[in-house]
């Protein structure tokens, strides 16, 4: 899957290319290791940089998700902004009572259909639209809860999505949220 963010106007983005699990290569019992490789494409609204846009609201307490959205600063205000490069993922056990946001755009390799699975410590969701605008998000896959660091069958029911269907080197906009209260994360 390959991956990219712009910023919205035109000038600056983020992309990069992800492995991940499908119906062809299917995950582990506990594990879908994702690698990141080096990323060729064309522009995509500017698209020039490598990597995700991860998005942090510091001081947010509790476990689920409504505490982040109860937020006045929640979705423009961010405390920390910083570009996640590698693995589609945030770094685990980094702090306690924050909020965090992953946004992005993937493109599928090949068309066809693609599952996308979750883990989160605590509350996490994972949304994906149906093309490049932020507008047309559905949630996908999520976790109520906490599940340990890459524990990807814990709940599958609601972890894993279903079939989605992707067109090659179309982009999707996609978007993960996270709740995390205390302990890891």
């Amino acid at each position: 899957i390959r991956t990219c963010h712009s910023t919205g106007d035109g000038t600056t983005g983020y992309c990069q290319t992800v492995d991940i699990c499908d119906d062809l290569n299917p995950c582990s019992q506990d594990t879908c290791n994702a690698t990141a490789k080096s990323c060729s494409y064309s522009r995509i609204n500017g698209c020039d940089q490598q990597g995700f846009l991860f998005q942090t609201w510091e001081k947010v307490t509790g476990s689920d998700l409504d505490s982040l959205y109860a937020l006045p600063a929640f979705p423009d205000s961010p405390d920390n902004t910083a570009t996640i490069t590698g693995v589609l993922e945030i770094p685990p056990n980094s702090a306690e009572d924050y909020g965090s946001r992953l946004t992005g755009y993937i493109t599928a390799p090949t068309t066809g259909t693609f599952t996308f699975w979750v883990a989160s410590d605590d509350m996490g969701e994972f949304y994906l639209s149906t093309d490049t605008s932020p507008d047309n998000i559905r949630k996908i896959a999520y976790v109520n809860g906490w599940t340990r660091y890459r524990q990807w069958k814990k709940n599958e029911a609601t972890q894993r999505s279903g079939p989605i269907p992707l067109v090659k080197d179309t982009p999707y906009y996609f978007e993960g949220l996270h709740k995390e209260g205390s302990g890891g994360d």
